[in-house]
Parts: structure tokens; C-alpha cells; sequence
């Protein structure tokens, strides 16, 4: 969607994208509300000449994009912003040039990230999960057997591509 190709514009990762739509939807939007107010959360973020985005140069001395460079998620640069506000929530959503910036980034910090900060931590533990198994797999006599195999096969392949031109002149010359 809309939030992904923004959020690729200023190095927001596919799983912060993923985990801030889980955690958006989680607290009861639809879809498409949650994209709308990513996609704006992004957009302000990602704005040096908003209110939010001069406020994080100024606490940070970087932009959202440098910082989304570091390794900073969403949520890490989201939460500068409000505790630069003292946690009052009306000059934390005066930041924002719009309602929908404002409340996907007011939901996103919401409860101290637990939504977006577990789905994250979560993909990440699956994706380690899935490695790890992967390389144990292949690494049985059974994994092995198999990746043996799979470079015969491939070595027959370019035997036969090779003699191919000169079965075909046999063949023609019978």
C-alpha cells in the first residue's frame, strides 16, 4: 500500500510497516483507516518542515530518515516526540498538520508501544526461529543426502547440455 512505498522513501522497514499496521488494527481501525494514518504518520514524520519533523531535528540533531538509517523504529522516534511534549497530549497532537498523522502516531505510542513494540519483537523471534530450523534441517544426514542429489542432478544437467550439440550431430549423420 501507500504507507509501504512512503515508508521505503524514508527507510522504514517492511516489519515496522507490518507492526504498526497490526498493532493499528489491533486497537479496532479498519485497514484502510490504519494505512490512511500510517501513511500520514510517515509523511509528518518524514517532513523536515513540519512541526514534527523540526521537533525531532532539534531533539535528535537528524532527520526521521537518518534516524530510521540508525535503527530507530517508529515507535523510538514517535516516543522523542512526546516526551519532548512532556506527555501533554494536545501540544503532542498539535505537532501534527493533520487529525489522521496525529492519531496513528498517538496510537502507535499508545500503551507504551505494546502493540507495535510485541509485533515487531515477534516477527523478528519467527524470523529467527525459521533460520535456525532451516539450518538444523540441513544440516541432518537426510538434509545433506538431499543437497547431494540436487548437485548431481544439476551436474547431469550440464553433462547433457553439453553433450547435447554432439548428439545431435551423431543423430544427423545417421
Amino acid at each position: 500500500g501507500d504507507a509501504l512505498t512512503i515508508g521505503a522513501n524514508y527507510n522504514v522497514s517492511l516489519e515496522q510497516i507490518l507492526a504498526a499496521y497490526a498493532s493499528l488494527t489491533k486497537q479496532g481501525r479498519t485497514a484502510d483507516i490504519a494505512q490512511t494514518q500510517l501513511k500520514s504518520t510517515i509523511q509528518e514524520l518524514g517532513d523536515t518542515g513540519s512541526a514534527a519533523g523540526k521537533l525531532l531535528q532539534e531533539q535528535t540533531g537528524k532527520s526521521f530518515t537518518q534516524l530510521m538509517q540508525e535503527g530507530k523504529t517508529l515507535y523510538d522516534v514517535i516516543k522523542i516526540l512526546q516526551e519532548a511534549c512532556g506527555g501533554a497530549g494536545d501540544k503532542f497532537n498539535n505537532l501534527f498538520g493533520n487529525v489522521r498523522s496525529g492519531l496513528g502516531a498517538m496510537a502507535l505510542v499508545s500503551n507504551e508501544g505494546e502493540y507495535f513494540n510485541k509485533t515487531l519483537n515477534d516477527m523478528a523471534s519467527v524470523s529467527g526461529m525459521t533460520e535456525a530450523a532451516f539450518g538444523q534441517m540441513a544440516d541432518t544426514s537426510e538434509g545433506r543426502l538431499k543437497k547431494s542429489l540436487n548437485n548431481l542432478k544439476v551436474s547431469f544437467t550440464k553433462l547433457g547440455q553439453s553433450l547435447l550439440p554432439m548428439m545431435d550431430q551423431v543423430s544427423s549423420g545417421v
